[in-house]
């Protein structure tokens, strides 16, 4: 079965709810109301997808997995319902049943010949779903695909804090944040603000204030510049974080004004460190980082949370100076065997071995002018 209207999704309510609770991974970004909330942002009301998972030995549903069909030109792609400010690509799947959702999954949506491409994004190493779409399976079916795994950043504290400072941090970093703690001890009155839960909601107006302050507000990327859809999606997404009691906002006050602000939410035994904020006029103080040593501190011995996930992408270059763990996100192209499906294949595979051989793309494109040159004339 497969939902693809949003006005048929309160028909699986009770059942993706159920699932959830019986589900191995319960972040709220698995939840029926975040689903939902995606589309009422993201996607047209017929593009919903939803790909329901049914056990015919019992006749039970053991899985939903949420997707989007987009249609470009004369390609239709069947997408997982991500973007770039939603790096979550999951499936709700009924505990122990993750291998069964595997071969199922494959099975259900080949035989679906209304995309061409399918394009899943965002499965984390540390999942317990990891990978979504296996390419033993893959294989199996016979499938034309692509598969690229790609590193994401996270931090994982063994034992306490401290530990993880002396033996994961740099040198250098270990000096900068040694100096800025210094530096506020000795010069400025500070103090660490934590809110969650109902309260949180309360000082989220604050920290769209701290985030617009800076680089993203005069770029055009704070959340107070995005796009209506972006800020019906974070209205909607700290409701239902607040509603399952996961969201958390950390402040660092100095001098009676919050320099910077972090936003993120538990999911499962991970914390999700989803936005930072931190004020330019401060940046001598490193107030992101301060902020974030004291986020572990707080996150280990007040909820038990170990690993801290900073998500994948990393044009600052600050994630990778706090990783310390190996963590992966997987990429996954299949391409169904329509003719669209095929010819996008063997051209996605054209461009990959040009890539590999720079001396043969540099011939293709000057066999490709020669040609053009040549119409012109005619």
């Amino acid at each position: 079965m497969i939902i693809k209207n949003i006005d048929e999704m309160e028909s699986i309510r009770e059942e993706w709810n159920n699932i959830y609770i019986d589900s191995t991974m319960r972040s709220p970004l698995l939840s029926y109301e975040y689903v939902k909330l995606w589309y009422e942002c993201f996607a047209e009301k017929e593009d919903v997808r939803v790909f329901k998972i049914e056990d015919e030995r019992n006749n039970d549903t053991i899985a939903f997995m949420p997707m989007v069909i987009i249609r470009n030109k004369a390609i239709s792609i069947l997408k997982s319902i991500t973007n770039d400010h939603s790096f979550y690509g999951d499936a709700i799947v009924r505990k122990g049943y993750e291998e069964l959702f595997r071969i199922k999954i494959i099975n259900q949506m080949l035989r679906e010949k209304e995309w061409d491409v399918l394009i899943h994004d965002y499965s984390y190493s540390f999942s317990a779903m990891y990978p979504i779409f296996s390419e033993n399976i893959l294989n199996i079916n016979g499938c034309m695909h692509h598969c690229v795994v790609e590193p994401t950043y996270t931090i994982f504290i063994e034992t306490a804090v401290d530990e993880y400072i002396k033996n994961s941090l740099s040198s250098n970093l270990k000096s900068q944040l040694k100096r800025c703690n210094n530096k506020l001890n000795k010069q400025h009155t500070y103090k660490y603000k934590h809110y969650e839960g109902q309260k949180a909601l309360e000082y989220w107006p604050e920290f769209l204030r701290i985030e617009d302050s800076g680089w993203k507000g005069r770029n055009g990327s704070s959340i107070l510049r995005t796009t209506i859809e972006y800020k019906k999606y974070y209205d909607g997404l700290i409701n239902i974080l607040s509603k399952y009691n996961r969201i958390h906002l950390y402040f660092l006050e100095v001098d009676g004004k919050n320099i910077s602000g972090v936003f993120g939410y538990i999911a499962d035994d991970s914390f999700d460190y989803y936005k930072i904020a931190y004020d330019e006029e401060y940046h001598t103080l490193s107030p992101s980082n301060i902020l974030l040593i004291h986020l572990m501190n707080d996150l280990v011995k007040n909820y038990g949370i170990n690993r801290i996930h900073l998500f994948p992408y990393d044009d600052t270059g600050y994630k990778v100076r706090f990783a310390n763990e190996k963590s992966y996100y997987s990429k996954t192209k299949i391409y169904n065997k329509t003719i669209a499906g095929c010819g996008m294949y063997y051209y996605d595979e054209m461009k990959r071995i040009i890539a590999k051989q720079p001396v043969l793309g540099k011939y293709m494109r000057i066999a490709i002018n020669a040609i053009r040159k040549r119409r012109m004339q005619e």
